[in-house]
């Protein structure tokens, strides 16, 4: 995973949760790295326009917030089969 997709996917969840305003600090503390690193991440970002930064907020933008929501569940362990599970022979519970 690139740096970029690591500060895309921080800034998107410090702007959900809503408790420290996104700037260079959180990002460094949520996607590790250095304010320069940060910087320039946020640059290219900017530059791919997947986030809108001026200079009183940085955001995600839609598309921005699209390829960090993706990128997250492309993460996530996948599910079992239907097949397994409907084949599967059936759990009882003591009553």
């Amino acid at each position: 995973m690139s740096y970029e997709l690591s500060v895309l996917r921080a800034l998107v969840r410090i702007v959900r949760n809503g408790n420290v305003p996104p700037d260079t600090d959180a990002l460094c503390r949520a996607a590790g790295g250095s304010h320069d690193d940060v910087r320039a991440a946020l640059a290219r970002l900017v530059a791919g326009g997947l986030v809108d930064r001026t200079p009183r907020r940085i955001a995600p933008t839609m598309t921005g917030l699209c390829v960090a929501v993706a990128s997250a569940a492309s993460r996530r362990r996948r599910a079992k089969p239907l097949r397994r599970r409907l084949l599967a022979p059936a759990r009882r519970h003591a009553a």
